[in-house]
């Protein structure tokens, strides 16, 4: 039997985004998965890439139904989207536009 279900986010946030920024963003999501139903979470500055910097999420609940699962893991992707607009961070690559011009 299942003890725990993980819930996991990779956020792939653009180089524009200041440093102060994204630690606000990591402290902000750390306070978002500190909730009851949450039993650990690891909210951390993962990677610098050449195109994004990026935040990986971990968090387990404890063993709840598949719905109540779902239900906390839409809560945090809401949340954390709703930090994301009020900070003003944009998903890496969210400014490029990729055109099809028909050429081979």
């Amino acid at each position: 039997m299942r003890t725990q279900r993980k819930g996991e986010l990779r956020l792939e946030v653009g180089l524009s985004t200041a440093s102060t920024t994204l630690d606000q963003l990591i402290n902000g999501i750390r306070k978002i998965t500190a909730r009851d139903e949450i039993e650990n979470s690891t909210v951390l500055l993962s990677d610098i890439t050449s195109s994004a910097f990026i935040i990986l999420i971990d968090y387990f609940t404890g063993p709840v139904t598949m719905l109540e699962f779902n239900t906390v893991k839409e809560q945090v992707n809401f949340e954390t989207l709703r930090l994301m607009e009020e900070l003003g961070v944009e998903i890496a690559g969210s400014g490029s536009d990729v055109r099809n011009t028909g050429q081979s």
